[in-house]
């Protein structure tokens, strides 16, 4: 009876060693799954995140392409009522020179 229980007690220890070396296991691995998900719910972040400002760039780069033709424009305009402005000035000294 002795020896019986005995090897009981030596089967139950075995068996709760490997009952918690089970738990350790699991929790290890319930651990690496929630970490795994928090990275995987970081890295979606950081890619929406990304999105958003590669949008705004290309918003900005926009912006300075049409201020950039509005610039042009509007240099190449006066560059072209200055002239007119000088053909006009000539225009009215030769009338004047005529006239005396």
């Amino acid at each position: 009876c002795h020896i019986e229980n005995e090897r009981l007690y030596e089967h139950i220890n075995d068996l709760t060693k490997q009952l918690r070396e089970k738990s350790d296991f699991e929790a290890i691995s319930h651990e690496k799954i929630m970490t795994f998900d928090r990275i995987a719910a970081d890295t979606q972040l950081w890619r929406h995140k990304l999105d958003s400002y590669k949008s705004t760039v290309e918003n900005h780069e926009e912006t300075i392409a049409k201020l950039r033709k509005e610039i042009s424009d509007l240099s190449k305009k006066k560059q072209t009522n200055g002239d007119f402005e000088d053909n006009s000035l000539k225009v009215h000294i030769a009338t004047l020179q005529n006239v005396s």
